[in-house]
């Protein structure tokens, strides 16, 4: 076995050198890629939130912003752990083509039977969401979008598990462009053209990537479902779907309950600092995403993966968290006074969570990797309990009680970690060298 390359130190990477030797490592170089594809995401989810600003009501914004969140949740309750399976079991496949094309077109039917019974429930759970199952091509828009938002994020698997994300780059371009002309094309449309908007750009960047599988890859161009593959999966996949579910809970509930709870327009204001505190979580988000796929391959490197994953996302976070807590009030300025005055210390809040997020993540994809499902579920149900449960009692001061529960929540759940799990995770404390 191959030794994992030491990671250089903070004087190395000042230098020519030092960048190319970090670059050279598979995992280091696969996470470059996703974090610039993120970053695109960012940028444009940045011009496209100032022209909702702009051209927009907050009250639309808001629903808009809750439409997004309930198809973000049903995509994750729909999926079925599928989405991760499929990055766990892509490089040892011999026919990748059959296991991509049954968990695409799996996740499709799912995802339209999601979509229904979320429209069917909507008097009973979301009063303001009740259009949906009044009108229905405005049904049909919603069921169509979460399909798309489905893929949109599944089809993406197949490329950092090939260890190409350079063209997941491409696809955040198109659509990030496609979002913002949108935005302006459908402001009549009110809150539904903020989600038609996000949905169609989210098809625009799908169909490129399936025109890549095709012409790069070889894969089928015709949908196809081998149940036997699916059957082959679906105890991993059920296993990563309950703790997948849970933990994603608090980001995607949390603007439902700010809808029903603080109204519309306080959603406004939550999820545009969220989008702007995404500067911040995509970081770890992308660099485990990419932990995950090489520690699939190189199971005995984990916890040398893991130590690399960890300081190198610190060592990009140090400037990004210090210049949105430095700057928060500023940015939110630019979409207008009302969204400065009601998200600064959301955002700031939610910045500083970065650094204990980002090893809650890197401790979470290790278990994974390691197939510790259970320790990984039982982290998750904790974490997910822990931070809807201080935020539910916090909510009482707005959204500063949001930003808090978030906030602490996640720094309890990385002492949990930190206190049960960290030396099987990272493995002994090495003792200091000279550099």
């Amino acid at each position: 076995m191959v030794a994992p390359k030491k990671f250089p130190s903070f004087r190395a990477l000042l230098t020519v050198q030092g960048l190319r030797s970090l670059l050279s490592d598979s995992l280091v170089r696969n996470s470059f890629w996703l974090l610039i594809a993120q970053g695109v995401t960012l940028l444009s989810g940045f011009l496209f939130w100032l022209v909702l600003a702009r051209f927009y009501t907050e009250a639309q914004v808001g629903i808009g912003a809750t439409l997004i969140a309930a198809a973000g949740l049903l995509m994750v309750v729909c999926s079925l752990g599928l989405d991760s399976a499929l990055v766990r079991f892509l490089p040892k496949t011999k026919d990748q083509s059959a296991l991509a094309g049954s968990v695409l077109v799996s996740m499709s039917a799912l995802a339209v039977i999601g979509s229904i019974l979320f429209i069917v429930g909507t008097p009973l759970w979301s009063k303001q969401l009740v259009f949906l199952h009044q009108h229905a091509l405005q049904a049909l828009i919603f069921i169509l979008g979460v399909v798309v938002i489905s893929l949109f994020t599944a089809i993406e698997g197949v490329f950092v598990s090939h260890g190409d994300s350079h063209f997941l780059l491409g696809r955040n371009l198109l659509s990030g462009i496609a979002k913002i002309l949108l935005a302006f094309a459908l402001v009549a449309f009110g809150g539904l053209g903020v989600f038609g908007a996000h949905a169609l750009a989210s098809a625009i960047g799908v169909g490129f990537l399936l025109l890549v599988l095709v012409r790069r890859y070889g894969y089928s161009y015709i949908p196809q479902l081998h149940v036997a593959t699916i059957r082959r999966i679906a105890p991993y996949s059920l296993s990563i779907y309950v703790s997948g579910l849970a933990g994603s809970l608090p980001v995607l509930l949390l603007p439902l309950i700010v809808t029903a709870v603080l109204g519309p327009e306080s959603t406004a204001y939550y999820y545009l600092a969220m989008q702007i505190a995404n500067l911040v979580l995509m970081v770890p988000l992308a660099v485990t995403q990419s932990l995950f796929a090489e520690g699939s391959r190189r199971e005995n490197e984990a916890q040398a993966l893991a130590k690399k994953s960890l300081r190198t996302t610190w060592l990009v976070l140090i400037p990004l968290v210090a210049a949105l807590v430095l700057l928060a009030k500023y940015v939110l300025l630019i979409f207008g006074a009302s969204y400065s005055d009601a998200g600064a210390r959301l955002l700031a809040l939610l910045a500083v969570s970065g650094f204990a997020f980002t090893y809650n993540v890197v401790c979470g994809t290790v278990l994974r990797v390691q197939f510790r499902m259970r320790a990984f579920l039982a982290m998750t149900v904790i974490g997910t309990v822990i931070v809807l449960g201080l935020t539910a009692a916090l909510l009482r001061y707005g959204l500063l009680g949001v930003g808090l529960g978030w906030l602490v929540g996640q720094c309890i759940i990385s002492c949990i970690y930190l206190l049960v799990f960290h030396r099987s995770i990272f493995g002994k404390p090495s003792q200091p060298t000279e550099n």
